[in-house]
């Protein structure tokens, strides 16, 4: 038997004494580099097709792909959302007045009431000031959440490389994490600064993990610096760490992440936003700070259990792991970051802060990824085929049922854009007739386009405190307002109210009116 030139067999006869040994090839059976095979293909374009497939669907290729893929469609989605008026002033609009003032060396947001300082702490937000000097905006800080989300898929896929030496397997895995329906929600959310650590955590724990001490401090800082609540779950890691050997990097990382967050809340916060923080009525009977609360957890504790049970909590940390095919159970230690940012959420009298579809679940995700990876690594390997199987098929499941993209029934409710209407280019004039330093009081959904200026108010402020800092009487006078800027349909009955009075009582001018937009200029 032999192979034939083009991969092919045939079959030889056994040599005998009449043919003799020494047959020789004839003609039609000698290779000829310049005859197709009988495949359809040249043996040198074919070994060019082979080595372009080898060198091109590699992992590694496909992982840059899929990336730039998922950051490309997210990025599309909230630009246009942006420009079609269907982003807030909470929270969209306050980020964008945030960096806007500390671009021009201030730090107060007249959109919610507090000093930047006051209102979190979160310095890495300053890395953008550059860009607002060029003149970025309320997309570019979507468009950063999203790529910055996006690239913690190489963190992912660098882990499971190394826990389950296929690459293959590791691409699934991170891809994963990008299908994860919290991804997607937390995205639709638009931006907020502790998605923005998620990438830093995951290269954190990467490094941590070979043993990069250096690398693992320099992304651990990076994550912090986003948001203070971001140093719960680095001294969550540094615990783990600890369990896990490490008990030197493991011990400065939780006293450094700990005494940061300590310094932040107790120092910075107060210093800034007053003795009671904004966020003090969130917790009803379990206090008003985050020592408070965890007090009332040790002194307390069925207290806590039944905010935790009225919150859903045990179903919310169940839903969060399905994806992965509860896989992430397979190693728990690493879900102990998950507990600070996930109980804080869940412990809250206000409903907006529970759930997996919310920037709170930025740091649970975290952990919950990281589990699911090593939980992978724990498979036997003739099992683990089967197990990253059951995360693939998982998570396609569970994006289409509960996730936020075109392929998921829950889509639609979504906020990602509106249809272009009549009302768009009445929106966009409305916006237009504004001078650019002119102080004003927006409906939610012009406020993000009119964030850069000092004074920036959120309809019915200054005039009625709504969503206004810790202490209502804080409020300026409603008379520095020189244009107001309403969609009717924003307003309840009692916003209309209020709008009646302030146009029939003070001196205003009506400059539009069309389509439930209304501009009106204060008289000097």
């Amino acid at each position: 038997m032999a192979v034939t030139p083009a991969g092919g067999l045939v079959l030889e006869r056994e040599p005998s004494p009449s043919d003799g040994s020494d047959r020789r090839t004839s003609d039609e059976d000698r290779p000829n580099p310049n005859r197709s095979t009988r495949r359809g293909l040249h043996p040198d374009l074919r070994r060019r097709v082979d080595g372009w497939v080898r060198r091109t669907l590699v992992p590694e290729r496909l992982l840059i792909v899929i990336i730039g893929l998922y950051a490309s469609y997210f990025s599309a989605l909230l630009v246009m959302r942006h420009e079609r008026f269907a982003t807030y002033d909470y929270d969209l609009g306050i980020f964008d007045q945030a960096v806007w003032q500390l671009s021009q060396g201030e730090s107060f947001m007249s959109l919610r009431g507090l000093d930047f300082w006051g209102h979190h702490v979160e310095p890495a937000m300053a890395l953008f000031v550059p860009f607002y000097w060029m003149g970025a905006g309320a997309s570019t800080l979507n468009v950063a959440m999203v790529v910055s989300l996006a690239l913690g898929a190489n963190p992912v896929f660098r882990l499971a490389k190394r826990l389950t030496s296929n690459e293959w397997f590791s691409l699934v895995l991170a891809s994963a994490y990008l299908v994860h329906y919290s991804s997607q929600w937390i995205l639709q959310e638009t931006f907020h600064p502790e998605v923005m650590a998620v990438a830093p955590m995951l290269a954190a724990w990467v490094a941590a993990s070979e043993e990069r001490w250096k690398a693992f401090a320099a992304w651990l800082v990076f994550a912090i610096a986003w948001k203070e609540d971001v140093a719960m779950a680095a001294a969550m890691m540094g615990i783990v760490l600890g369990l896990r050997g490490h008990r030197k990097a493991g011990g400065l990382t939780f006293l450094g992440a700990a005494g940061w967050f300590l310094f932040a809340t107790e120092v910075i916060l107060p210093a800034f936003g007053g003795d009671a923080p904004f966020y003090g009525g969130l917790y009803g009977d379990l206090g008003t700070t985050p020592l408070d609360v965890a007090k009332t957890g040790l002194t307390d504790p069925l207290l806590v259990g039944g905010v935790l049970v009225e919150n859903h909590a045990v179903g919310d940390f169940r839903d969060l792991l399905a994806p992965y095919g509860l896989l992430s159970l397979r190693s728990p230690l690493p879900l102990l970051m998950a507990v600070p940012q996930f109980f804080a959420s869940h412990l809250t009298i206000t409903s907006f802060s529970t759930g997996n579809k919310i920037h709170y679940v930025a740091m649970p995700l975290v952990a919950a990824t990281i589990s699911m990876v090593e939980g992978v690594g724990r498979v036997r390997p003739s099992l683990r085929p089967w197990a990253v199987g059951l995360i693939a098929a998982s998570c396609l499941a569970v994006s289409s049922a509960w996730g936020a993209n075109h392929f998921s029934v829950q889509y639609d409710n979504a906020i990602w854009w509106h249809p272009e209407n009549p009302r768009q280019a009445v929106l966009e004039e409305a916006v237009g007739l504004i001078p650019d330093d002119a102080p004003i009081s927006a409906s939610y959904a012009f406020a993000p386009k009119l964030a850069h200026r000092t004074h920036a108010y959120g309809f019915p402020n200054p005039w009625v405190s709504t969503n206004w800092a810790v202490d209502p009487s804080d409020l300026p006078d409603p008379s520095i307002i020189e244009w107001l800027v309403i969609d009717f349909e924003h307003l309840g009955p009692e916003g209309r109210d209020q709008l009646h009075v302030i146009l029939t009582e003070e001196p205003w001018e009506i400059v539009m009116s069309e389509s439930n937009i209304v501009v009106a200029r204060r008289l000097d």
